[in-house]
């Protein structure tokens, strides 16, 4: 379960428990709206989902993965670096 933090600044916060060593992660998601926040929350859930079952990524989220590699999105990378993705 992930969950978003509202800073004193505006910025979003999302923190989850990562399924590699059971650890808190952040991810620092900067000045967006709450609908934006909860919805990569929704796509982080579905990616630790993912890997805590070995199963495959749902088709909607391997298509989100798929624009923010190709946007060369910072937010692929930090996802990259937390293992969540390739």
């Amino acid at each position: 379960m992930a969950s978003i933090s509202k800073q004193t600044d505006g910025r979003k916060l999302l923190q989850y428990i990562s399924p590699l060593n059971k650890r808190r992660c952040s991810i620092q998601l900067g000045k967006v709206s709450m609908k934006e926040a909860d919805e990569v929350k929704r796509q982080v859930e579905q990616l630790v989902a993912s890997k805590l079952s070995a199963q495959a990524l749902p088709a909607p989220t391997a298509a989100w993965i798929g624009n923010l590699k190709r946007s060369g999105s910072r937010l692929y990378d930090r996802l990259s670096e937390e293992g969540l993705v390739g």
